[in-house]
């Protein structure tokens, strides 16, 4: 990327003064002064050729009073240099001729220092002391010439001393320095005021904005990376007051990976180099993590080089959750499009076979009725209703599955050991039947929401140990959970005959069974992972074949409070 400019195209602020447009109405204030006053002059350049008779002097003082009445009238059409440079120089002849003409008495010292002084409130001061050297030379050397007697005046001092034009031209000179400085006071105060005002108004408009900001933080920063501005909105943002800010910007951001880059981005603005908005997380006063949108600008000053960063920072927390959310939310659908298009070919498929087996005894039904083989009648029926209860055991299931979801009784925080205890309670005599046994563990934590679906979950979970336990030894179940971060992780053991690890994330689908000689409709699972869901947790299986498997569900430690 290119370097910065060198060159500053900055436009001037309304709060600030601009010396060139104080100078340009300082000029123009003393051109219409001089004008006034320059008539006075003439008069008395009469009344001195009067009273000593002509003198080249005067043919001097006659063409610079033509000189500054015309640039009095036509200043509008001259540049401000032209202006400038006509003034002082008009100014630094009168004073050369008046102190070599009349000496000190002629006044032209007092022309000289305002020539000085003009030049400093027109040029600057680095001009204004050049010119005060330039007058205080040609004072000097005026001193030692006449001491040297180069110079020799040819009118009587005496006489000349108490001349009346002579006290006119004093007072008139004297009349010259005064009101400079004067005008020049008065021109730079009306600046100072009026930008003073603007100033005022323009820090009520930024208090005005900067207190009505809630989502964004503005701030400053110096070359070294500490902070020498931050805006209130700070407190409402991360929660920070203005004194608890921390001086180097950095100690404000996350362990984040992305923030790395943030600090690139940094570094690039302190060299000058304007960067895209970026992102970055902040860590707020309390903790929390704040996405938040980072635009920043290099402050360069009329050198080129860069003496600040300003930036604002906007919180897009809530934006960056809803993008997560409208992510997730979209992944949901579609695995839940694709559960159910697996849904409806299952469905489809194990609903066919029941009508097969049906349709087929049927026409075996009617072959037996016509060669009269009561027999054979008998069992086709059997086979027919046999066929006919397992499509009602389908639909059952399939009731079952679509009402988890739909029909669910107010959340409670429920002690799980007391949960696991009613559930074992009900299956009881499953149990008992095969002999199986289930251990409990002591102190089990409590859990948040639907007790009669939590219980369903349980019951099915104990219902496929018993299902696949091993045919030569007695079904061993363990029950426990523990707390997990922001989860209340419970599980199910057994002893059976163990899940392949190909086969885990199967067994949990609609209808699906790992063997198709086992009881049930490989419905259980299933609503096992609904139910989970439901919840907003999530279910799994760790295991290998014949080493029986460990069932786990995470349920969300959500307090009652919450």
């Amino acid at each position: 990327m290119a370097e910065p400019s060198r060159k500053s195209n900055k436009p001037v602020a309304a709060t600030e003064i601009d010396i060139r447009t104080v100078r340009s109405h300082l000029l123009d204030r003393v051109l219409i002064y001089f004008a006034i006053v320059v008539p006075l002059g003439l008069g008395l350049s009469l009344l001195r050729i009067l009273e000593h008779g002509w003198h080249p002097v005067y043919t001097l003082h006659v063409a610079v009073t033509a000189l500054l009445a015309a640039t009095a009238t036509f200043r509008k059409r001259l540049s401000y240099h032209l202006r400038a440079m006509i003034l002082l120089g008009v100014f630094l002849s009168l004073g050369i001729v008046g102190l070599c003409a009349f000496g000190l008495l002629g006044g032209g010292h007092l022309v000289l220092i305002t020539f000085a002084v003009l030049a400093a409130v027109t040029l600057g001061t680095r001009a204004g002391l050049i010119a005060c050297t330039i007058a205080a030379a040609i004072t000097l050397l005026t001193g030692l010439a006449v001491t040297a007697g180069l110079i020799r005046y040819t009118f009587d001092v005496a006489t000349y001393a108490t001349s009346l034009s002579a006290w006119g031209i004093m007072l008139i000179l004297f009349f010259l320095f005064i009101p400079i400085a004067v005008i020049a006071l008065g021109t730079v105060h009306e600046h100072l005021a009026a930008s003073l005002r603007n100033l005022q108004e323009s820090h009520a408009k930024h208090r005005r904005l900067v207190g009505s900001l809630t989502d964004a933080i503005l701030y400053r920063y110096d070359t070294g990376g500490f902070l020498t501005y931050v805006s209130p909105s700070i407190k409402h943002v991360l929660g920070y007051s203005i004194r608890e800010t921390s001086p180097h910007y950095s100690r404000f951001l996350s362990d984040h990976p992305d923030n790395q880059d943030a600090l690139q981005h940094a570094e690039q603005s302190i060299r000058g180099i304007r960067q895209p908005p970026y992102e970055l997380q902040m860590r707020a006063k309390n903790g929390d993590l704040h996405w938040m949108e980072v635009s920043e600008t290099p402050v360069i000053d009329q050198d080129g080089r860069v003496v600040a960063v300003e930036g604002v920072a906007y919180d897009i927390t809530a934006r960056k959750r809803a993008a997560e959310e409208r992510e997730d939310l979209i992944g949901r659908l579609e695995a839940q499009n694709a559960e159910l298009e697996r849904f409806a070919y299952t469905v489809s498929h194990d609903l066919k076979s029941p009508l097969i087996t049906i349709k087929g005894y049927l026409g075996a039904l009617h072959e037996d009725l016509i060669q009269g083989e009561v027999d054979d009648v008998a069992e086709d029926v059997n086979r027919i209703s046999g066929a006919a209860d397992k499509m009602g055991a389908l639909l059952d299931d399939l009731l079952e599955m679509s009402r988890v979801g739909r029909v669910t009784n107010p959340p409670e925080l429920i002690p799980l050991g007391e949960l696991v205890a009613d559930t074992v309670q009900l299956v009881q005599g499953q149990l008992d039947r095969c002999g199986a046994r289930v251990e409990v563990e002591p102190d089990l934590p409590e859990v948040f929401g639907d007790r009669v679906r939590l219980s369903e979950l349980l019951q099915n979970l104990i219902d496929n140990a018993v299902k696949y336990a091993r045919r030569d030894t007695p079904p061993h179940i363990e029950i426990g959970a523990r707390r997990d971060e922001n989860h209340i992780v419970c599980h199910v053991r057994d002893n059976g005959i163990g899940i392949e690890p190909s086969f885990h994330d199967r067994v949990f689908r609609l209808f699906d069974q790992l063997d198709p000689k086992a009881e049930g409709s490989g419905v259980g699972l299933a609503i096992s992972r609904r139910i989970v869901e439901i919840h907003g947790g999530r279910i799994w299986v760790e295991s290998t074949a014949g080493h029986g498997a460990t069932f786990f569900f995470a349920l969300p430690a959500t307090s009652a409070s919450d």
